[in-house]
């Protein structure tokens, strides 16, 4: 045994129909296993046998989780696995007593198992870079904080809220809000507020009522609430004073606009309402606000904050957003309006724990009609994150210097009917350890490609449910979609024909692509430096050939990586069908360290069935010498199985032999060929499929590489 992976957990996101998930670790028991259910971040635990089953246990390459046990399949949240093994260590070892070597290689094997399950932990601990000073929560919130002490003390949301409260009441200077507070020194409290943030300027003799009444002005429901005139007056009052405005709690109607409304900070309960709209001045958990913009008839001079009282500018809207603080409380709405605008939006590292989400008109999976533009390549890409939640709606993003809208590391981001187009480099881009989900829309005709994850990136690409629209990445320069570098993305129902170089290109990094469309590009599906794609139901049109394994280690890293004997390399229901030839298989090099003092042998299988109306050929490649063009007889339904097969030997030389196999409904074999030849290292082998009618098809069930040694 040996511990190739170094870690210990393992998260999927429920999709709604998968039940089974594996481990891709190994475990010894199944009490080593804690499964956890996590919506918005809340992790709960689940029971085993009740909630979950467990399989596999001290397989090497892992087991497999059953959840749930009954009831329907989850959805909309993440299943966490987690092993956990006692910090002990049992092994015996008696002086010149027998030796086994596998209950030594347990024994380590284990001890590195905790290792990597303390690193784990280390890693969610809060931590400071190297060479920094600060320590960095990530975004994160910090839960269980005690109340503030000292001056130097972190501040809770309750002792927060005690002294709004005490603002309200007029009783901040009183004694009894002062214990509750936890100090009995006004002038140390007003300190410990400008170390809050609030821009108390007591010189030390002030009182903090003094500092207070000095930074902090007051309007009530009773003096403010219907008076449109006065609410205006308090904003402009507090905009030429730079006195924060405190709003009492209720409702304080306006009829119009409020000039620099976005210009003050404000704090207190307290709610502007103009017609449906309401918006929290100081918006708290559980509250929304909106914003609206309309290109047409809107004004930057405009609050924004109901549709009567628009900005102009899409840009407009996010600069009011981020004046609220880096990070919001609540729940913020983006309503961009119909219209095209040559602009960009920055979301300058803004992010609202409730989320933040941006809509364009609804067009029922159509074209968007809310449109950023960026003038022929000359304005650089929009931007989301770092950081928070961001969902957007019918909006169209073309044009850009750069990719279309970049969603930026540790974001959690859904399009939902995204058009992408024009752009010099990608439609959307996402980068860095983040959530990424594309439903629907359309990324098509950029430079170089429709969608780009990379570095860390778990997402899925899915059918838009509002309309049943799936996703378009068709006519890129390079790749419709290019998922790499540790990167897993699940993509269903999707097309991507006519990209320059390939349809999906899959560098290092895990893709599972059901119910795809590919056609019209070189390669169909290219799989580099130990990637990992699964095709299901996959159809193919003219001109593709599918997949293409790169020369550059792929199945070497496949190989080392694997705590089982074999690897597919693509499964289940991929289908070919035309008048035309095609490879199965392209490029495949068998790595020069199988070649030593041990025998080791190399099989490749595939397997599928062949529907013809005339005839097909099947054709094996290795290293220029074929198995070649071999007939299968004229029948209406075939099952086929090819199989290759290379003996490496310790002289630097092969045994290579092929065989055929066709069969017929009576199960009958019509062919069989071998051919067994001498050869040096490293050649290539392909596979390959000629079909001769344009009804003609051939579905590939799996096809497979085994390694014996």
């Amino acid at each position: 045994m040996t511990v190739p992976n170094d870690f210990n957990t393992k998260t999927y996101e429920l999709n709604g129909s998968a039940t089974e998930f594996d481990t891709e670790f190994q475990f010894f028991d199944e009490s080593q296993l804690n499964v956890y259910l996590v919506v918005d971040g809340e992790a709960t635990p689940l029971t085993l046998g009740s909630d979950y089953s467990v399989s596999g246990a001290g397989n090497p390459s892992g087991g497999t989780i059953t959840y749930p046990i009954s009831g329907p399949p989850g959805d909309n949240a993440d299943l966490l696995i987690e092993r956990i093994l006692p910090i002990v260590q049992e092994t015996s070892f008696r002086n010149q007593g027998a030796y086994y070597p596998e209950t030594v290689e347990r024994a380590i094997d284990e001890s590195r198992m905790i290792d990597q399950q303390l690193q784990d932990g280390l890693d969610r601990r809060l931590k400071r870079a190297t060479g920094e000073s600060n320590w960095d929560a990530e975004g994160r919130r910090i839960l269980n904080l005690g109340d503030a002490q000292g001056l130097g003390d972190a501040v809770n949301l309750r002792v927060l809220q005690q002294l709004i409260a005490g603002i309200e009441s007029g009783e901040v200077g009183d004694a009894s809000l002062v214990t509750a507070l936890g100090t009995t020194d006004t002038r140390s409290l007003a300190q410990w507020m400008r170390n809050l943030g609030y821009p108390v300027t007591s010189t030390g003799e002030q009182t903090l009522d003094e500092a207070l009444d000095d930074r902090i002005a007051a309007i009530s429901v009773a003096s403010y609430g219907t008076d449109q005139a006065a609410i205006e007056t308090a904003v402009a009052n507090a905009v030429s004073s730079g006195r924060w405005l405190y709003w009492a709690e209720g409702d304080y109607t306006s009829t119009g606009n409020i000039a620099n409304l976005h210009d003050v900070r404000h704090i207190g309960p307290g709610r502007i309402v103009r017609g449906s709209d309401a918006f929290y001045p100081s918006i708290m958990p559980g509250q929304t606000n909106a914003l609206y913009c309309d290109v047409a008839t809107g004004d930057d001079s405009n609050d924004g904050i109901d549709e009567d009282h628009p900005v102009a500018t899409r840009a407009k809207l996010f600069n009011i957003l981020s004046s609220y603080g880096g990070v919001s409380p609540g729940r913020w709405n983006i309503y961009l309006g119909e219209g095209q605008s040559q602009e960009r939006f920055d979301t300058n590292l803004f992010q609202a724990s409730g989320g933040v989400y941006i809509y364009g008109p609804d067009v029922s999976g159509g074209t968007p009609t809310a449109v950023l533009d960026g003038n022929s390549n000359n304005i650089s890409s929009c931007v989301v994150g770092p950081f928070g939640k961001w969902f957007i709606y019918d909006v169209a993003f073309n044009n850009f210097n750069g990719h279309g809208i970049v969603s930026q590391t540790l974001t959690r981001t859904e399009l939902w009917n995204v058009h992408a187009s024009g752009n010099s480099n990608a439609g959307a881009n996402a980068e860095t350890n983040q959530r990424f989900y594309i439903f629907g829309g359309n990324f098509s005709n950029n430079a170089s490609y429709g969608a780009r994850m990379y570095s860390g990136v778990t997402g899925s690409v899915r059918v838009d449910s509002r309309n049943g629209g799936g996703a378009k990445f068709d006519n890129n320069g390079l790749h419709g979609m290019q998922i790499r570098e540790f990167t897993n993305v699940r993509a269903d129902d999707f097309s991507c024909d006519g990209n320059g170089q390939s349809g999906v290109s899959v560098e290092n990094a895990r893709a599972h692509l059901v119910n795809g469309h590919i056609d019209n590009s070189p390669i169909g599906v290219r799989q580099v430096r130990g990637a990992m794609p699964f095709l299901d139901n996959m159809t193919y049109g003219v001109g593709v050939v599918t997949p293409e394994v790169s020369r550059s280690g792929a199945v070497e890293l496949a190989f080392s990586n694997s705590l089982t004997p074999r690897s597919t390399l693509f499964s289940s229901s991929s289908t070919i069908t035309g008048n035309t030839s095609r490879q199965l298989v392209r490029s495949v090099t068998i790595p020069a360290r199988y070649f030593n003092s041990n025998q080791k042998i190399v099989r490749v299988r595939a397997v599928g069935s062949l529907n013809v109306t005339t005839a097909a050929t099947i054709g094996i490649d290795y290293g220029g010498a074929e198995f070649t063009n071999r007939t299968t007889p004229s029948t209406s339904t075939s099952s086929f199985m090819v199989e290759f097969e290379v003996v490496c030997r310790g002289d630097s030389s092969q045994l290579a032999t092929g065989r055929l196999h066709v069969h017929n409904a009576s199960n009958a074999d019509f062919i069989r060929v071998a051919r067994t030849f001498n050869t040096n290292p490293e050649k290539s082998l392909s596979l390959s499929v000629t079909l001769g009618n344009s009804s003609d098809s051939i579905n590939i069930e799996y096809v497979q590489f085994e390694f014996m040694g």
